[in-house]
């Protein structure tokens, strides 16, 4: 298979995505309203071999005349269909709110949320179900099991929209979504905490320099979905992968995507066509931004409902507040292993794939300059903003750490004394800093703005 045939496989890939992936509004739901529609193929089967001899459930059997079941039938199947429609109504409400008040990013998270999903596939099945044992029933053939199953399935889609509703309510409180969203950030970030930690008994260091590169078939904002897999072909052909951009980075198409080298030596490097088929599975190259697996995306969602909650249209101190309180329990991990660089390693202990942006540095600059920038002049938000990194700086695990986090600090009181505060507010926002504003850092940066 040549490159002009992957990257045409790729081309396709990219517009079947939504149909291969379990995230969106059409892979389960779709696939678990054809389920129960199958499921009409058994029931009518068994119900042919039994007759009228055996009753499943009393609500449905051989003493129900024709007519009622019809009745009965027909209004599960349009109740089911108008429910349905409902939902999808309400969804679409919801996304229209998220968007405007809350993040447009959010829209992704409400999309994948399993409930939605889960309500759309059994309504739309029952549904289908309930028509086809519409269609199969006789005057003189009334099926007892699929009656009965048509049912229960209306019973299960009235327990479903339920419990449908309070999730919805609870997607559109804020401060629930901020903690869905730290969740799945904390659990990321063990997995960078983990990965760095093994780079502690690494047998060799990750080369300097890997002269080869590898360009981008195509445009999009870069994601590694598969890390493993890149790890085990570096590891099967004795490559250093080492990526140019940070995951959540734009790479336009032909700008270099990653470079390569033999690891020991100049030892036979890998075909290019090898090369382009493990990367179209184990990167991610979209239109958008996406969460799978994505430590950034995560992070810039909390930043971006807080930058929002900051801005003069929305001013909504207290969600940015409740943002800044759950990066401060997201990083308090890499700030404790003072995190230095995404390297995974094999099996043998050595490294094969570098991944950038991922460092403290980073983490720390990506959260907390552009809060700082956004609110320079908001005391209240800056003191939530101080209290975080108080909160860091004790638990940073080596000087390293503290000196990041000392240098914010000294920064954003730098910037606090340009909007020209009271005295007393400048003392305040020095005291929420407490340790983290050393004596040193605080007297020269005082003596700074006093010269």
């Amino acid at each position: 298979m040549g490159v002009s045939a992957i990257l045409n496989w790729s081309h396709i890939k990219d517009k079947l995505r939504p149909l291969l992936t379990a995230r969106g509004l059409i892979t389960v739901p779709g696939a678990m309203a054809l389920a129960i529609w199958a499921l009409a193929v058994p029931t009518l089967a068994i119900d042919d071999l039994l007759g009228q001899s055996v009753h499943v459930l009393p609500v449905f059997g051989a003493d129900l005349n024709y007519d009622t079941t019809v009745a009965v039938l027909s209004t599960i199947a349009a109740a089911a269909i108008t429910t349905l429609s409902l939902v999808y109504s309400i969804v679409l409400v919801v996304f229209t709110l998220a968007a405007g008040t809350i993040a447009p990013r959010l829209l992704k998270r409400f999309s994948n949320d399993r409930t939605n999903q889960a309500t759309a596939g059994l309504l739309g099945g029952t549904f289908l179900y309930a028509l086809t044992v519409l269609a199969a029933i006789r005057p003189d053939d009334l099926p007892a099991l699929s009656g009965s199953i048509a049912f229960v399935l209306a019973v299960l889609s009235v327990l479903q929209l339920i419990f449908f509703v309070h999730s919805v309510s609870l997607s559109v409180m804020i401060d629930e979504e901020i903690a869905a969203i730290s969740r799945t950030l904390n659990a990321k970030m063990q997995v960078v905490i983990r990965v760095d930690e093994e780079k502690e008994h690494a047998h060799a260091p990750m080369p300097d320099r890997c002269e080869h590169v590898f360009n981008a078939p195509r445009s999009g904002f870069l994601s590694v979905v598969a890390a493993d897999s890149l790890v085990a072909f570096a590891a099967k052909n004795d490559l250093a992968i080492d990526f140019c951009s940070a995951p959540g980075d734009f790479v336009a198409k032909g700008e270099p995507l990653f470079n390569y080298a033999a690891n020991e030596g100049d030892g036979a490097l890998v075909e290019t066509e090898k090369l382009s088929e493990i990367v179209e599975d184990a990167v991610s190259l979209t239109a958008g931004r996406e969460d799978a697996k994505d430590i950034i995306f995560s992070l810039n969602l909390l930043l971006e409902i807080a930058l929002r909650a900051l801005s003069p249209g929305v001013n909504d101190t207290y969600t940015a507040i409740s943002c800044t309180n759950r990066l401060a329990e997201a990083l308090q991990a890499p700030v404790r292993a003072g995190l230095q660089e995404n390297i995974h390693f094999d099996e043998t202990e050595k490294p094969r794939l570098r991944i950038p942006g991922l460092t403290l540095e980073d983490l720390l600059k990506k959260s907390i300059q552009p809060l700082r920038q956004c609110a320079a002049d908001n005391h209240l938000f800056l003191l939530s903003l101080a209290g975080m990194i108080r909160r860091l700086h004790a638990v940073a695990g080596n000087s390293r750490s503290k000196d990041m986090l000392t240098g914010h600090a000294e920064d954003i009181l730098r910037a606090y004394r340009a909007t020209e505060p009271l005295p007393t507010d400048l003392e305040d926002l020095k005291a929420a800093f407490g340790p983290a504003y050393s004596e040193a850092g605080g007297a020269e940066a005082d003596g700074q703005h006093n010269s």
